[in-house]
């Protein structure tokens, strides 16, 4: 959601979530005027290599417009008045729960996986346990009401995600303009 904020030559009238790089692909492919976010690195793993092999060689007219970074903390957030019970169980994303292994370790913490941070803050809200945490952004768990517990639970700190607006054409020259070689 943050990348889709920063984008400078797109203004979204639509946003649609997608399961699979593949699908995201196959949809800005096959659909005029439709563009997709693609995450293609990010500061715990580095190149994700598979999602510009799929760029590369399962499409034919899918091309890079503009590059969208975010730097982000995660924080961990409970119900607002819920301070004197301990934590049991943290929520977020997989890739989320995965940057917050110390906080997680640390507090002897389950885990429980949901879509998004966004869903992890609106399920610790309407869970009503006050045991529960989303690990989550700032932005993501004060919108539901929730409480920051403890910050920067993330263990790289201002992690960084380097996104590829991916649509049918090559994108408009800025004078900021970057250059992508694939060598195969």
């Amino acid at each position: 959601e943050q990348a889709i904020r920063l984008l400078a030559t797109v203004a979204p009238t639509e946003v649609l979530a997608m399961a699979t790089v593949a699908e995201i692909l196959e949809t800005v492919e096959h659909t005029p005027g439709c563009v997709g976010l693609l995450p293609v690195e990010d500061s715990f793993e580095g190149e994700h290599t598979s999602v510009l092999d799929h760029m590369i060689f399962q499409t034919a007219n899918v091309f890079i417009c503009e590059e969208v970074v975010v730097s982000e903390t995660l924080d961990a957030f409970r119900l607002a008045g819920d301070g004197g019970e301990g934590l049991r169980t943290a929520v977020s994303h997989p890739k989320a729960l995965e940057h917050c292994q110390r906080f997680i370790r640390e507090n002897g913490l389950a885990t429980r996986f949901v879509g998004s941070t966004a869903e992890a803050g609106q399920l610790v809200a309407e869970s009503g346990d006050p045991t529960r945490v989303a690990s989550a952004p700032e932005n993501a768990a004060e919108a539901v009401g929730l409480t920051r517990v403890v910050g920067s639970v993330d263990d790289v700190p201002d992690a960084r995600t380097r996104f590829f607006v991916v649509g049918r054409g090559v994108g408009v020259r800025t004078g900021r303009d970057k250059t992508t070689l694939v060598l195969t």
